[in-house]
């Protein structure tokens, strides 16, 4: 996250330099956010830490990932989706996606 808000303070880089790295580094800083809670999370139903290496690996998408922290599952991520969609607009699932 440090180095995603230190480069965008840079102000003597190229726009194209920032437009392609700093989402990179967003995207990393938010796998990091989100890592601890879906390890707490699957640690509290009992599973076994290989078990939960598993299911961290097989979280592609960030939207995966957070609902894995969220809810210690990933299969439900579409009906999640739906779900906040009802209850906050289109805006918020825009927001995670």
């Amino acid at each position: 996250m440090y180095d995603a808000k230190a480069l965008a303070r840079t102000r003597d880089l190229p726009g194209d330099v920032v437009a392609r790295v700093l989402p990179g580094l967003c995207r990393t800083a938010l796998e990091a956010a989100l890592l601890e809670p879906a390890r707490r999370r699957l640690l509290g139903t009992g599973l076994p830490h290989a078990e939960i290496e598993q299911r961290i690996a097989k979280a592609y998408k960030l939207t995966e990932l957070a609902f894995l922290a969220l809810y210690g599952e990933i299969d439900r991520v579409g009906e999640a989706m739906t779900d906040l969609t009802r209850g906050y607009g289109q805006q918020a699932t825009d927001h995670i996606r």
